[in-house]
């Protein structure tokens, strides 16, 4: 039987926690079909094994049989000095619980963060690792991803990144869940499985007070988001701010999930007012034809002492388009007042852009021989960032077809 990971209302629990903090679930890579997999990976294969960037990516849903895979992984793998990043919005409970005390029996380093492949895969012959990039503020870690989580030998979590859980229930039950007739079989079974899930926590050395929070979340649908002072107050991990790490100019990748695909590239670049930016560039399927949504986020490589990276507004030039980053189908105005100025001069601190963009700029970059430009204006100065194509028109068809997918209501993976 799976479950989705919380706690059954049928336990007889006091819940103290309310809903406030209960939000919508967002999707990511793990919402798919796809198994909970283990993979190490780097943002530069090509650069000496003593100089990469190395960690474990930790993505997909966890079934019964990931502790299973996990051990696998062990035995074929020497993670010693490497961190297992999760991205997962959970499943099967009881293996989440399994899958912890295997973390704690490896002495294994948890956080959480979103890993996306990105450039050619290396061809097995040359034992390379896979190209990723890492951004530890958009991972998520729900329902029974956070218990296994918990097993981690020592636990960060990024400030951005999502932390959360909720009731669970028997995975095939949720249809009709408030009109069921439940027998003594279930309840006994909902008790025996809440104390596994309070000896656990106390086991893993953090606040009882985490299972009460679940308890006060419905199991479909909602997940009860935990605060960095609730992070930090029940022993669940410490806060990091660890920095993004960009997979290099020119390296572009597709992510595709149950019913949504992303386009990503990450690196850095010296823009036209000779300032050296890091840059982020997430593109998602949009809801209205033609257009594209857009999240763009920036900063300097090196502290700025005298001058800044700011704007009002962000757009991005193709060869033979632009548009401007909108909250809706029509360019916004240069200088609105609901359009602030951005600014910062510091590495760790990002300023970004979200909106929607016109297809036709991505489509043109796309081309062979195609530019593409961030161009960021702030009323008084405009600044020029350069974006590599690199493999662009390789992978530019994947994601279209895949976002073509979903506007049919279909799922996105092929």
């Amino acid at each position: 039987m799976r479950y989705i990971g919380g706690l059954l209302a049928l336990c007889f629990i006091v819940i103290s926690a309310g809903h406030s903090a209960a939000q919508p679930a967002q999707p990511t890579d793990a919402q798919s079909r796809r198994p909970m997999g283990f993979k190490v990976v780097t943002s530069d294969p090509d650069a000496p094994p003593e100089k990469q960037r190395r960690w474990i990516v930790a993505s997909g849903q966890i079934t019964q049989d990931t502790p299973e895979v996990f051990n696998w992984f062990l035995k074929t793998n020497d993670i010693s000095g490497l961190i297992f990043y999760f991205d997962s919005v959970g499943g099967s409970i009881q293996g989440g619980l399994r899958l912890g005390d295997g973390l704690r029996r490896a002495k294994a380093r948890v956080s959480i963060g979103r890993s996306t492949p990105v450039g050619d895969p290396p061809a097995p012959s040359t034992g390379k690792l896979p190209r990723h990039e890492l951004l530890p503020a958009r991972g998520i870690c729900y329902s029974s991803c956070a218990y296994a989580f918990l097993g981690g030998s020592t636990r960060s979590i990024h400030p951005g990144a999502a932390y959360g859980v909720h009731m669970f229930w028997p995975g095939d039950q949720l249809e009709g869940l408030l009109s069921r007739n439940y027998g003594y079989a279930d309840i006994e079974r909902a008790q025996r499985i809440s104390a596994n899930i309070a000896a656990y926590i106390q086991r893993m050395g953090v606040d009882l007070q985490l299972l009460q929070m679940a308890a006060g979340t419905p199991p479909r649908g909602l997940i009860r988001r935990l605060t960095a002072r609730e992070i930090l107050s029940l022993r669940i991990a410490t806060l990091e701010f660890t920095p993004a790490t960009l997979a290099g100019a020119g390296h572009w990748g597709v992510g595709i999930e149950q019913r949504q695909a992303r386009l990503i590239t990450s690196g850095s670049a010296r823009t036209s007012g000779g300032i050296d930016m890091q840059f982020s560039i997430e593109a998602a399927c949009a809801s209205t034809p033609g257009f594209h949504a857009l999240r763009l986020e920036v900063a300097p490589v090196e502290r700025l002492n005298d001058r800044q990276i700011a704007f009002r507004r962000a757009l991005l030039v193709a060869d033979k388009a632009d548009a401007v980053l909108a909250s809706s189908g029509k360019d916004i105005l240069a200088q609105p007042a609901s359009f602030p100025r951005r600014t910062t001069d510091s590495p760790t601190q990002w300023i970004s852009a979200g909106g929607i963009i016109q297809a036709d700029v991505l489509n043109e970059a796309a081309r062979p021989g195609g530019k593409l430009t961030i161009r960021l204006e702030d009323g008084q100065s405009t600044n020029e960032l350069p974006i590599d194509i690199g493999n662009l028109p390789k992978i530019y068809d994947t994601w279209t077809a895949a976002c073509a997918r979903v506007a049919k209501g279909a799922n996105a993976l092929p």
